[in-house]
């Protein structure tokens, strides 16, 4: 019967591991489109492809702002996160893009929870955020000056295994576009979100560099996340206090005292009442 049981709960788990969905999303956006393959929502205004740049996903807006573009993603499990993104100017603290690898709502502003990588501050870095309830906390702060040029390109790719985090980022010369050895810029264990339904970019600019930032090559792979389950506390039925022996609530039914082989001594009392009786403080003599 051991060998039975063991054998069923073997078997659970290796259909629990193979019904899980792995997801992936690409996009370099050279099909031109936000409509298709996936499909983007939210502000797809503020957004153009620009094919002069090959096919790069680009903000337009004229004002200050902060716009996004969403598309439903549930990867979030054993997964890795790659996007290359580009700056026409120096980074600060109100000109900067986020790029929401897991969120719970199809918007960064109403988004319960969300883990995000912030590139670009004051301090011109990437970095990964996990917010809940409107509260960001930074996670991995990456090495400042990363994004201080002029005009810079990062590569940038996240993993997420079992809990732990870590950042990579590959920075490209602007003269010849020349790869860069990639650098890990940190790793933690966090993990509060197990299940992700939607991804986003976003931008937040002043009035004239509305025009300046630059998203492509992305890539997410991942498999989905599971629901935990509310752990149940609850007795059935339902414990509802202790009540206190009689006379004939008890009957000391057998009492097996030093016996001849090595078997254990032991005492057999059986409850002839309705009741839940303690028997905290018994002591045989």
């Amino acid at each position: 019967m051991k060998h039975l049981c063991l054998l069923f709960v073997f078997l659970s788990l290796v259909h629990t591991a193979k019904g899980r969905v792995l997801i992936t999303i690409n996009d370099d956006f050279h099909d031109g489109n936000l409509s298709d393959n996936p499909t983007w929502q939210g502000d797809t205004s503020a957004f153009i492809i620009n094919p002069e740049a090959g096919g790069i996903l680009q903000s337009n807006i004229d004002s200050s702002a902060t716009h996004y573009i969403s598309t439903p993603c549930s990867a979030i499990d054993s997964a890795e996160w790659n996007i290359t993104v580009s700056f026409e100017y120096s980074t600060s603290s109100v000109n900067y893009s986020n790029f929401y690898v897991a969120m719970s709502h199809e918007s960064p502003a109403t988004s319960k929870q969300a883990y995000y990588l912030r590139m670009g501050n004051t301090p011109d870095n990437i970095c990964l955020f996990y917010k809940e309830n409107g509260k960001s906390t930074c996670l991995i702060q990456g090495r400042e000056g990363l994004l201080e040029a002029a005009k810079s390109t990062v590569n940038i790719r996240l993993t997420q295994y079992k809990g732990r985090w870590t950042l990579y980022t590959q920075q490209l010369t602007p003269s010849l576009n020349a790869e860069i050895t990639e650098v890990e810029e940190g790793s933690v264990e966090h993990l509060k979100m197990n299940q992700s339904a939607y991804c986003a970019l976003s931008y937040t600019c002043t009035k004239t560099r509305g025009k300046s930032f630059y998203f492509d090559n992305l890539n997410i792979t991942g498999l989905e996340g599971v629901e935990i389950p509310p752990t149940d506390t609850t007795i059935t039925p339902p414990v509802e206090g202790i009540d206190t022996a009689t006379i004939d609530d008890l009957l000391i039914n057998e009492i097996m005292y030093e016996p001849l082989t090595d078997q254990q001594e032991y005492g057999e009392i059986i409850n002839l009442s309705d009741n839940i009786l303690s028997l905290q403080g018994w002591r045989l003599t």
